[in-house]
């Protein structure tokens, strides 16, 4: 990992507009939003995904 890049593209981080951080500031918000992106797509393969699988009726019904 490179800390010296930023991890998401610019339009899922969002942070341009954000005109009261410099550039090192939005290059850690962008890596903060990374991680914040990251987690919630781990809870989305752990805890939701299989909790609707089990809970969608079959296909062959």
């Amino acid at each position: 990992m490179d800390f010296a890049r930023p991890f998401m593209p610019e339009n899922l981080a969002r942070t341009a507009s954000l005109d009261l951080l410099d550039a090192r500031e939005k290059r850690i918000l962008n890596h903060v939003r990374g991680h914040t992106y990251l987690a919630i797509s781990g809870l989305v393969e752990e805890f939701i995904l299989p909790f609707v699988l089990d809970h969608a009726p079959a296909a062959d019904q």
